[in-house]
């Protein structure tokens, strides 16, 4: 009897020491001051990977044998928020930055500034810019957020990650409890890391950074908002116009394309009732464009060679270019009831009520097609995949 027996095991891991302190100081009645700091120890284990295998009789091992990074991370901010006059305010701040790891520290300074101008009774217009500095990554070798994602930092290989957002918006109060409003931003982002294309095939023993790639990727939108801030009946309906890319230099041949958090369009419908003191219950529906995969659409099959016995025909997909395939329609409703008590409340909620099957991911597989012109052959298919359907749930949250 033939045996096959093939089992991969990834290992991540993240332990976080943190001391930190924040101060809210307010000199004046037109100044309120923010400041703190933090310190953090970090101990990662990125990406440890073993595989065993067995046919028949033969079996081997290999593993990276990654091993555990330590590191320092230190942080300082400042900020004011400054009423200037009736109309005008602003709020600027900055934040220092500095991380140690592998014999190498790296710093970031990370400024922010915004403005708010009361033009007229009821209408506001806001702009502003930030930047923004992560030291520590999260990698994910599917399209779905799973536990084998790997969270990583970064090393003497690649710098941290930064992002440049600028945004600009009008804000319209009819009346004291409700705010339409309309808002665009702009995102520059640098040094980001992915993996490789076809770093499935490097060997079990390569080290997790000498699958990585780094580039820069940018995301801009618009949103639109109306929404009712206070009574018994509060909530939201936001529409978001969406685009975001990447490029890699290592990646689909250093061409730009779509991310695959590219959402085109995206709706949030939320509804809060609060019916007494005792009870409430809230209602959110959230709708959006797929997310994107990249799926071989084509393929070629290989020849039979003339004199050869072998009948040929095995069907190979060819290359295509990164996230070329969109999934359904992304939409489900979540219901909760709140039953606050004395020394806490009660949840009771409903993920995804109705119960919608989301496509979550495609597969490409393989079926035998019998044709009475034709002898039986594979014949490529694309399979749906779902996940998740109505969760219930009960939680009590206790209030000390």
């Amino acid at each position: 009897t033939k045996r096959y027996y093939s089992k991969t095991t990834n290992d991540n891991n993240i332990n976080d020491w943190t001391l930190r302190a924040d101060l809210n100081w307010r000199p004046s009645a037109e100044h309120q001051a923010i400041l703190g700091g933090a310190a953090t120890i970090h101990s990662f284990l990125p990406f440890r990977t073993s595989r065993s295998m067995q046919n028949d009789d033969v079996a081997a091992d290999a593993s990276n044998f990654t091993p555990s990074y330590h590191a320092v991370e230190a942080d300082a901010y400042i900020g004011d928020d400054w009423r200037m006059t009736d109309r005008l305010r602003v709020n600027a701040g900055m934040h220092l930055s500095l991380f140690s790891i592998d014999s190498k520290t790296f710093y970031g300074i990370s400024p922010r500034a915004s403005v708010r101008y009361r033009v007229a009774p009821g209408w506001v217009a806001k702009g502003g810019y930030s930047r923004t500095t992560q030291y520590v990554h999260q990698l994910c070798d599917s399209y779905l957020s799973l536990p084998t994602d790997q969270w990583v930092p970064v090393t003497k290989d690649f710098k941290p990650q930064t992002a440049d957002k600028v945004f600009a918006g009008a804000y319209y109060s009819p009346a004291p409890s409700w705010t339409i409003s309309v808002e665009g931003f702009y995102k520059w982002m640098h040094n980001l890391i992915d993996y490789k294309d076809e770093y499935y095939l490097m060997p079990p023993y390569a080290t997790w950074s000498d699958k990585l790639v780094s580039g820069s990727g940018t995301a801009k939108g618009l949103d639109f908002k109306i929404e009712r801030e206070a009574g018994r009946f509060t909530g939201h309906v936001a529409y978001s116009l969406l685009w975001a890319d990447r490029t890699f230099a290592e990646k689909n041949h250093g061409l730009r394309f779509p991310a695959k958090y590219d959402n085109r369009h995206k709706i949030n419908i939320m509804a809060n009732w609060k019916i007494n003191s005792r009870w409430e219950i809230n209602a959110a529906w959230t709708g959006m464009s797929g997310n994107l995969i990249t799926l071989p659409v084509n393929s070629w099959e290989t020849p039979v060679l003339p004199g050869s016995t072998w009948d040929g025909g095995d069907e190979v997909p060819l290359p295509e270019t990164l996230n070329n395939y969109r999934l359904p329609f992304y939409h489900r409703l979540d219901l909760s009831a709140t039953r606050h008590t004395k020394h806490g409340y009660w949840t009771f909620s409903l993920y995804n009520a109705y119960c919608n099957m989301n496509v979550i991911a495609v597969r490409r597989d393989y079926k035998y097609v019998y044709s009475p012109y034709d002898a039986s052959h594979v014949k490529p298919v694309f399979q749906k995949i779902h996940l998740l359907p109505i969760i219930p749930s009960v939680s009590y949250t206790w209030l000390f």
